[in-house]
């Protein structure tokens, strides 16, 4: 069963980080600072990602007054880790903010997977 949602959480989650991630370039493209993109894409992304992780990979049957309020708190915990990743590539000159934020987004995606299966959308 892990294996499917597994699965289903990376179609999910490459499909809401194409979109969102795009966003995110479109806007340091054009002149966007690169933590004001984050937080538009974050935003844009939770949207998406809820309806499609809630759904369809983890199928969950909880309450959305239970699991709304958990994704919010997952993704601000997830926000600030890749807000601090992010920040530090980029600080201390390793990456610029596009492949910056790549990276960022490979320990956001792990956590994010572990904690929605097991706290977000987790069945009784």
């Amino acid at each position: 069963m892990l294996a499917n949602k597994g699965l289903r959480f990376l179609v999910a989650g490459a499909a809401n980080t194409a979109v969102n991630y795009s966003l995110f370039v479109l806007l340091v493209y054009v002149g966007v600072h690169y933590n004001i993109a984050l937080v538009i894409e974050y935003v844009c992304g939770i949207c998406l990602g809820y309806v499609l992780n809630r759904y369809w990979t983890f199928s969950s049957t909880t309450s959305k007054r239970k699991d709304f309020p958990r994704y919010i708190a997952l993704y601000v915990a997830v926000f600030l880790l890749n807000a601090v990743i992010l920040n530090a590539l980029v600080l201390f000159d390793i990456a610029g903010p596009i492949v910056g934020q790549l990276i960022a987004l490979c320990a956001a995606t792990l956590l994010s997977f572990q904690l929605q299966n097991k706290w977000v959308f987790a069945g009784k």
